[in-house]
């Protein structure tokens, strides 16, 4: 017992944060009864960070929402634009193909006139 763990920890709780830490298995003692009663309350500070943490992360997935649907409303506005842009082109190709058609059909006459 060369060292002292930080409050809430026991020596075996230490062992499996190693091992996790180190990516290694942990293997418990053959003696160690698994026991999944309640454990010491985390202390004050823990309590504060791990709030602190949560309300973080609660606000960036906040954000995260806000963004996507801002996102996804741009994209719906694109959409809606380029649709009106290819109506509008679309009417336009029609009302030349008209003219053209009637400018067409007024030099056949002109020219079946003049024979």
């Amino acid at each position: 017992h060369g060292f002292e763990l930080p409050d809430g920890i026991d020596r075996e709780e230490a062992r499996m944060l190693e091992a996790a830490m180190l990516g290694i298995a942990y293997v418990p003692p053959d003696n160690r009864r698994m026991d999944f009663g309640p454990s010491a309350p985390a202390p004050a500070s823990v309590v504060a960070a791990r709030s602190i943490t949560n309300e973080t992360d609660r606000a960036y997935e906040e954000s995260l929402r806000a963004d996507r649907e801002k996102a996804a409303k741009a994209r719906a506005e694109q959409v809606a634009k380029e649709m009106m842009e290819a109506d509008r082109a679309a009417e336009e190709a029609r009302v030349r193909a008209e003219a053209e058609a009637e400018e067409l059909a007024r030099t056949k006459l002109a020219e079946e006139a003049a024979e």
